[in-house]
């Protein structure tokens, strides 16, 4: 862990309460708030640390290896996104948009497209070998107008910062009023539930869990995105990756994660729908919304 220097103590994301409990007693900064029941890391790196952080990514040179994966999700985001703005003039910017996978893909739809990220790596590559418009800066900073976009796409990006409600609300600002947000995020009920079983998972160099600052549930999700002033909020399974991009398959390799995948993504959509749609289980979830 960081130095206490660098930390910050935070309170509840959703209720604002300061109680908690730790969770997993070889992840000490990993609570639970003892009011509404999220999970985040507590105390955690400052925000301005953080987006230092992050201006370099560890990913640069493996730029279409990442597109080439998420293909499956973004193909299938965007033919339910085309099918819902069909013949409208769509102005869309994709928050945390790394380098590019989905702006890639959609850059020919006709739309007004653009991006943001705080990774000026990842910037860079979308605007020179994409030649698409991006911002390097944060979502707090970047000094967009008010009830500029129809569309505004946030993929894995939610639960990694430091205060989920205040973007959120900011992202509700640019929007333009019925304007949608669509978000790709960790489902907390799958990373944290499998977080208890990290110590033996490593040993042998499976690593499934993955907890940001946030494990967001689909029930925290919906009460953000409730508080921030959205509407008609619909939370379903993701579709999924293909084969392991980020090695967490261990000893077993990539096709024991594909198999996993597969197997556990067809279990969670049975759930999905003999819960008439408010059950959702595999690991990557989405969120749609529209501002109020």
């Amino acid at each position: 862990m960081e130095s206490n220097s660098s930390l910050e103590f935070v309170k509840c994301n959703v209720c604002g309460a300061d109680k908690t409990r730790t969770i997993i007693p070889t992840m000490k900064n990993l609570v639970k708030c003892l009011n509404c029941g999220l999970i985040y890391r507590n105390p955690r790196i400052h925000q301005e640390a953080w987006i230092d952080s992050q201006k370099q990514s560890p990913y640069k040179n493996t730029e279409l290896t990442f597109h080439s994966a998420e293909e499956n999700i973004m193909k299938h985001t965007i033919s339910r996104l085309q099918k819902r703005f069909k013949g409208k003039s769509v102005k869309l910017i994709d928050i945390g948009c790394g380098f590019g996978a989905f702006l890639n893909l959609i850059k020919d739809s006709g739309w007004d497209i653009s991006g943001m990220d705080v990774c000026k790596d990842a910037t860079d590559f979308v605007k020179d070998k994409l030649n698409i418009p991006v911002l390097c800066t944060y979502i707090t900073n970047s000094g967009l107008k008010d009830n500029t976009f129809d569309l505004v796409t946030m993929f894995s990006v939610i639960d990694m910062l430091n205060d989920p409600k205040k973007q959120l609300q900011d992202v509700a600002r640019i929007l333009k009023k019925d304007g949608l947000l669509v978000m790709r995020i960790n489902n907390g009920l799958w990373h944290a539930a499998l977080s208890r079983f990290n110590f033996l998972l490593n040993r042998i160099g499976i690593y499934p869990a993955v907890i940001h600052l946030y494990a967001l549930r689909p029930k925290d999700v919906k009460k953000l995105l409730e508080l921030t002033g959205y509407k008609n909020i619909v939370i379903e399974n993701s579709k999924f990756t293909k084969g392991d991009i980020y090695n967490t398959g261990g000893v077993f390799g990539k096709y024991f994660v594909i198999l996993g995948k597969f197997a556990m993504y067809y279990f969670s959509e049975m759930v999905y729908y003999f819960s008439f749609k408010q059950i959702a289980l595999f690991p990557t979830i989405m969120a749609y919304a529209q501002k109020n």
